[in-house]
């Protein structure tokens, strides 16, 4: 028994030691701090002006990094934005490639059709022709032979 109240006397001891010791220990460390950043502003006394000019350079810098990042996306927006243009643009010149090419053969077939045609209708003029110069022919030596002062008509 006598040793388990030992134990607990040096733990409420310690504790007691902590509980001052530590706020104590904080409070020196802190005047420590300060002496030495007193004595580092007494030897270097622009520091505190160069530490602030190189905190505002770095965000200055951070700020930009930001920037160029911000304008890189707004490239990359605006590149794909012209390739869907440039895809647009060639969907449509296949597209009007196509309608001529259609034009074209139509154009082509039209004129075909024609050339039968007057190939057919030449034919048609042809074949009468040659079926009627004949007749006319015989029409006229016919009608030559009629009204001919040489011939002597029959009686």
């Amino acid at each position: 028994m006598i040793w388990l109240e030992l134990i607990k006397q040096a733990g409420v001891t310690l504790v007691a030691l902590i509980t001052v010791g530590l706020p104590l220990y904080v409070k020196v460390r802190r005047i420590d701090q300060q002496t030495t950043n007193g004595h580092a502003e007494a030897e270097f006394p622009n520091l505190r002006v160069q530490q602030d000019a190189q905190l505002d350079l770095s965000r200055q810098t951070h700020d930009q990094v930001l920037a160029v990042a911000e304008a890189q996306r707004g490239l990359e927006r605006r590149m794909k934005r012209l390739e869907r243009q440039t895809s647009d643009l060639r969907d449509a010149d296949d597209a009007t490639d196509d309608t001529l090419d259609r034009y074209q053969s139509r154009h082509a077939r039209a004129l075909a059709d024609a050339v039968a045609e007057r190939k057919r209708a030449l034919a048609e003029l042809s074949a009468h022709f040659e079926r009627r110069v004949p007749e006319l022919i015989t029409a006229a030596l016919a009608s030559h032979v009629d009204t001919c002062p040489l011939r002597t008509p029959r009686h």
